[in-house]
């Protein structure tokens, strides 16, 4: 257990900072408990360990001590508080902390298919797009690097991560003025900018080595993107659930949550194919949070995601942001 482990354990070497890293990296989680749980106790736990190593040193372990050792090395004694688990976003930075990667997760992970429906870029495919394209790309930020330019200006360069890899993200002095706070914010974002290659190309039918950059336009938040960029909402219903009393149930969620997205029932049927119904204007609605958990709950599975119509990918001669790609890091 937790406690046993800090009782056996060189405390000078693995202090408190230590520990701190073990339980947000996720050391500790085969022992059963949250690692909120875990944190909020650490320091009565290594007050524990001090005590009983202290208590070794002077010989004075008692019978009960000698009983515990043996029987009950698995039973911890300390009271952990009934505390929430962290929350997933809270949970991947404390292991990016700890680790510099992620082990349980990625923050994209929720907007995965929201991507694979908005944008067909990312970071595995774009060496093979043209020179000069103008692309869209969702990621987060996993490392920054700040200059200041001849002018005297601030500019940066990230390295901007999504599911496939990494790409270096150049933001010009306008850009990074405009949108420091999204990458400071260190959520999800989406990119629009202009594609840059250097190196070798495919020659000959052999791949050379290009090296991918992406001189950055704009940059916002990953949800509120997919808001603006969404065309409507899709209600996926499986056949064998479609029922007067469920579907008077949509309507008064939908009702409740009346917005400006279109919406559009998909209805699955088995070996038969897909049935797809506009919905009434009457019946648009907001991409509210309250709107996908009530249907989510109501049929009892994931069912509702954004449309949208895909960026496109488009070529350009010159250089998007007037300066050519001209820039030295």
């Amino acid at each position: 257990n937790f406690e046993d482990f800090c009782t056996r354990v060189n405390l000078r070497k693995v202090n408190k900072r230590v520990m701190e890293s073990l339980i947000k990296c996720g050391a500790f989680d085969s022992l059963g408990h949250r690692r909120s749980q875990l944190f909020a106790v650490l320091d009565e736990a290594l007050e524990y360990g001090q005590a009983k190593k202290k208590e070794r040193m002077a010989g004075q372990m008692s019978l009960f001590d000698l009983m515990d050792a043996g029987q009950d090395q698995g039973v911890s004694s300390l009271a952990l508080p009934d505390i929430p688990e962290w929350s997933t976003a809270e949970l991947l930075s404390n292991e990016k902390e700890a680790l510099g990667f992620y082990i349980s997760g990625h923050p994209l992970d929720p907007f995965r298919e929201d991507l694979q429906r908005l944008s067909p870029v990312h970071t595995g495919n774009m060496a093979g797009m043209g020179d000069g394209s103008r692309v869209g790309l969702g990621g987060i930020v996993r490392s920054s690097k700040e200059i200041t330019t001849k002018k005297g200006e601030r500019m940066a360069f990230l390295v901007f991560e999504d599911l496939y890899g990494s790409v270096e993200l150049v933001c010009f002095p306008e850009v990074y003025a405009r949108c420091r706070d999204e990458i400071a914010s260190e959520k999800p974002l989406w990119v629009q900018g202009q594609l840059k290659l250097d190196g070798d190309q495919v020659e000959d039918g052999e791949e050379g080595s290009v090296t991918c950059k992406v001189l950055a336009d704009s940059m916002e938040l990953l949800e509120d993107a997919c808001r603006k960029k969404a065309a409507g909402l899709v209600i996926e219903l499986r056949s064998d659930r479609v029922a007067p009393e469920l579907l008077e149930k949509i309507k008064e969620l939908l009702i409740v949550n009346r917005g400006d997205y279109p919406v559009t029932l998909k209805i699955k049927v088995p070996r038969k194919g897909t049935v797809c119904l506009a919905l009434p204007p009457d019946y648009s609605a907001c991409g509210a949070p309250e709107l996908s958990t009530g249907l989510s709950t109501l049929l009892g599975y994931p069912c509702v995601y954004f449309e949208y119509e895909k960026e496109e990918v488009t070529s350009q001669s010159e250089g998007g942001n007037g300066r050519n790609g001209a820039y030295r890091s």
